[in-house]
């Protein structure tokens, strides 16, 4: 990985990683805990890349998969998380950063993997209330809210890239922290 190629203050290296925000409704912060070193890219959100889609997630980590390639774990961070416009906002953004890790990995000539993971870290949600049981889902007898459905799942479909892992972690209500542990 040509590392150098990057501007120190936009990563950080290691198996604790803190991927954080500062907005206006307040400070977020999620302690990643991963099995190996791995590279956390985040940059300011005025720094803009040419891409159709110009949103990006708040994290883009690179993790050591397999036989020398490299996975994505595309982290966004949320106060309140519920199914109308903000889930699809969500997607948005992971599918952003995903366009922005395959990028990155060109600039440092690192070999990704197929495995491309999501994750979001909210204070609050309101998703998957008032669903059916998660059984008569699977069954078809009763459809949910796309939204609601991939939060039960645990899977998210996105643009490009189809169906991907959903990772997600409640903050503290109150200091907007929390901590994950990758696997």
């Amino acid at each position: 990985m040509k590392i150098d190629r990057l501007i120190p203050d936009y990563y950080k290296q290691g198996t604790n990683l803190p991927v954080y925000e500062m907005t206006e409704d307040g400070y977020a912060e999620l302690l990643l805990e991963l099995p190996e070193s791995s590279l956390l890219l985040q940059y300011k959100p005025n720094l803009k890349f040419i891409f159709k889609n110009s949103k990006r997630a708040d994290g883009i980590v690179f993790f050591p998969f397999e036989k020398g390639a490299w996975g994505l774990l595309l982290v966004e961070l949320k106060r309140s998380v519920n199914s109308t416009g903000k889930w699809e906002e969500i997607k948005l953004q992971w599918h952003g950063a995903w366009l922005h890790g395959l990028a990155i990995a060109g600039v440092l000539g690192i070999k990704l993997s197929e495995r491309v993971d999501v994750m979001v870290a909210y204070r609050t949600h309101h998703m998957g209330e008032n669903m059916p049981d998660p059984i008569l889902l699977k069954q078809n007898i009763h459809q949910a809210p796309a939204a609601q459905t991939e939060w039960i799942t645990g899977f998210v479909n996105l643009p490009d890239l189809g169906r991907v892992r959903l990772h997600r972690q409640q903050l503290d209500q109150q200091t907007g922290k929390g901590s994950y542990a990758f696997a």
